[in-house]
């Protein structure tokens, strides 16, 4: 006859949840930590012009900066991937809600672009651990006009965030 007591089936029953829970864990596939978002903020300079016929022609601008200083900015360079299409990649700082910079061109005054964001932390997962998500909520600027086109700031092709009018 077997006796089985309180202490052997609690030792048991942890032996058995302890075996089941490794056999899923190891039969898991390992997951996908590649992101989407980003803290980078693309930029586009666009110029409009009067047509004799009334109608505004948009149309892209090659970049006229020759630096842009950073201030609030953990990393002090922007990225020149739009570079050659007339923008930059512009890094917000993590720890604030704004970030503001400054576009120095020989004979011109400086102009400013200040983006006031939202930051939300989301645990991705265990593995993956925590992302941010940044937000545009509104930018205020010494350019003529400076229009919002994705709010959420995303990894995607090469589209613009912003759009930047010089004159």
């Amino acid at each position: 006859m077997l006796i089985v007591t309180n202490s052997i089936k609690k030792n048991l029953l942890a032996i058995l949840t302890t075996t089941l829970l490794l056999h899923l864990v190891g039969c898991k596939d390992l997951e996908n930590c590649s992101s989407d978002e980003t803290s980078f903020v693309k930029v586009k300079f666009r110029i409009t012009t009067q047509q004799a016929d009334g109608s505004t022609r948009v149309q892209d601008e090659r970049n006229p900066f020759d630096s842009v200083e950073m201030i609030g900015a953990l990393s002090q360079e922007p990225q020149d991937s739009l570079k050659n299409e007339g923008g930059f990649k512009l890094p917000l700082n993590p720890n604030a809600d704004a970030t503001t910079f400054v576009f120095h061109r020989t004979g011109s005054q400086p102009d400013t672009l200040t983006f006031f964001y939202e930051r939300a932390l989301f645990l991705a997962s265990p593995q993956c651990g925590a992302r941010q998500y940044y937000t545009l909520l509104s930018a205020e600027t010494t350019f003529r006009d400076v229009n919002i086109l994705n709010p959420k700031l995303k990894r995607r092709t090469e589209q613009a965030d912003v759009e930047i009018f010089l004159q």
